[in-house]
């Protein structure tokens, strides 16, 4: 999701000034701008993702039946 935000911004803001495109890209920087600070504070959360080897998690599930 927020690649697809990025992407959609990065491609109108090359737009003139004066365009409701470009009005809306500066709409979409803050919250570009939130998400890309909250990834940096809580980079615990989401990076590195979880590994199948936590067998804490779904130990009834086999990955080798996810594969079958």
């Amino acid at each position: 999701m927020f690649g697809a935000l990025l992407e959609r911004c990065c491609a109108l803001l090359p737009e003139p000034a004066h365009t409701q495109q470009y009005a809306d890209a500066l709409l979409l920087l803050p919250a570009i701008k939130v998400w890309s600070d909250w990834m940096l504070c809580h980079s615990s959360i989401w990076n590195p993702p979880p590994t199948f080897d936590n067998f804490e998690i779904d130990s009834d599930n086999d990955p080798w039946d996810w594969l079958a």
